[in-house]
């Protein structure tokens, strides 16, 4: 599996110019290892998502505490800003 983490949501983005001008352009996700992030998410210090549109894939690809991405969308907004969340597929 591939993981990649987006570290604190309000900083995946940069901020350019200032007011309503403002441009907003996403950051390189950080590759990490299945090791790596496996204690974060099992305390709950990290919200995982399985990045498949497709529920029947989300259901076969599912790990343990996962979220589907369907289900992301509509948490998205409600997230604090310095949640990290951690995208997974196969």
């Amino acid at each position: 599996m591939t993981f990649f983490t987006i570290s604190h949501l309000g900083h995946s983005l940069v901020k350019e110019g200032v007011g309503e001008g403002r441009r907003k352009t996403m950051v390189e996700p950080k590759r990490v290892t299945p090791e790596e992030i496996y204690q974060r998410v099992k305390s709950g210090a990290v919200l995982l998502v399985c990045a498949y549109e497709d529920d029947a894939k989300f259901k076969r690809m599912q790990l343990q505490g996962a979220i589907s991405l369907n289900e992301f969308r509509s948490k998205v907004s409600s997230l604090v800003k310095d949640q990290e969340i951690v995208f997974y597929c196969a």
